[in-house]
């Protein structure tokens, strides 16, 4: 879609140098952060738990470390432009910060660069889809937990 419809290549570079960058992030959201936060979300939505195990924070957190790598020394995560791989980690970070937070102190590059995503003009679009997320995953989480108790 990019190649179809962008105006430019800064969302996709043609750079090869530049587009592996870009897909090495990409990949990276795909593989790891995706993955775990889909092991966190889903349990809670069929009732297999009612918390977070510590476990899976602890998961989420490395991959948290990770990205926080990524932003030393960069605005975005490959270099000074806005691509591909932010938009996607953040659709992923409007929800698992609600439930994970982002440690200012642990990882202040990832802070920052949430915030900075935050001033794009398609944020209330991600915000409102990552409440009506939250607010599905809580619900389910509190039926989770009046139905333990009621065992």
């Amino acid at each position: 879609m990019v190649e179809k419809y962008a105006k430019d290549d800064s969302l996709y570079p043609k750079d090869l140098k530049l587009r592996t960058k870009v897909n090495e992030r990409l990949f990276y959201v795909a593989s790891y952060i995706f993955p775990r936060a889909y092991q966190i979300f889903v349990p809670g939505y069929f009732g297999i738990e009612s918390e977070i195990p510590q476990k899976k924070i602890d998961e989420m957190l490395r991959g948290y470390q990770t990205i926080e790598d990524f932003l030393k020394g960069n605005k975005y995560l490959t270099g000074d432009s806005l691509t591909l791989c932010d938009l996607f980690l953040w659709c992923n970070m409007e929800s698992l910060n609600q439930v994970i937070p982002i440690d200012e102190e642990k990882f202040p590059n990832f802070f920052g660069w949430l915030n900075k995503m935050r001033e794009e003009p398609t944020y209330n679009v991600n915000r409102e889809g990552a409440d009506d997320h939250i607010s599905f995953y809580k619900d389910c989480i509190k039926q989770n937990s009046e139905k333990k108790q009621d065992d």
